[in-house]
């Protein structure tokens, strides 16, 4: 069909005559004019399409991304799978962030752990006081119970000066 026969049938089932044909524009204002069931269905269809695609862009949301969905909801171009490709790859920036920070305070950790006094440290006097004091403490529970496997009592602090003169 050509677009003046296109035009001349819906001039006709909207009720015009054939003169009116000639400066015809069919637009939503002739539409709802003329055609108010087909406006309304129009309407109807747009409202339900455009509900479907704000609820699929909300489906793709994830904390700290409202900005990404408020921008997709906003231009009426974007659909649900634009926006989910969208917080997935500003998750990934986000992860990638996170990884490097990660890095970053193992580093420091380490760093940290290099420069602490140790056991062989000299910072530590060459020994580590409390490893010191654990070592002592067992070689003297140590000498009791093998004095007491003897027959023999003896007190700590005769153990701990006992095993103080042999180390």
């Amino acid at each position: 069909m050509s677009k003046s026969g296109m035009m001349a049938a819906v001039a006709a089932a909207a009720g015009l005559g054939a003169a009116e044909v000639e400066n015809l524009t069919v637009d939503a204002k002739m539409i709802a004019t003329h055609f108010p069931e087909a406006a309304a269905t129009l309407r109807n269809e747009g409202a339900e399409a455009e509900h479907s695609r704000i609820a699929a862009i909300e489906a793709a949301h994830m904390p700290g991304h409202d900005a990404v969905i408020a921008a997709h909801k906003a231009d009426r171009s974007k659909t649900g799978a634009d926006a989910a490709q969208a917080v997935i790859a500003a998750e990934k920036v986000r992860l990638a962030g996170l990884k490097t920070s990660l890095a970053d305070d193992e580093k420091r950790v380490a760093d940290l752990k290099a420069a602490a006094p140790g056991a062989d440290s000299p910072a530590s006097g060459g020994a580590n006081p409390h490893a010191e004091a654990r070592s002592l403490s067992e070689l003297a529970q140590t000498y009791i119970a093998e004095q007491a496997a003897k027959g023999i009592t003896v007190s700590v602090a005769a153990a701990v000066a006992h095993v103080s003169k042999k180390g």
